[in-house]
């Protein structure tokens, strides 16, 4: 996985445990038991690797080369008469 998908996937873990950790004591007070809560994170995370935000698979090389740029400007195919 390149340097730039760890970060952001570390980026969505910390969020997700910041907001389980920040709803936790309210989810108590209400008697929703901590299985819950973990069984919600986990869903969460599967959720997230389901989308394909953030892809795990490992890149065909070392991770050194960013991946390609692809334009969307039609001139750059366009020869010069």
């Amino acid at each position: 996985m390149a340097l730039c998908q760890t970060s952001v996937l570390k980026v969505y873990h910390a969020v997700i445990e910041d907001v389980i950790t920040n709803v936790r004591d309210a989810f108590l007070d209400e008697g929703v038991d901590e299985q819950v809560l973990q069984e919600m994170k986990q869903v969460w995370r599967n959720k997230l690797l389901a989308s394909k935000a953030v892809e795990l698979s490992p890149d065909s090389g070392d991770g050194s080369h960013p991946p390609p740029i692809v334009a969307n400007n039609p001139k750059v195919s366009e020869t010069e008469p």
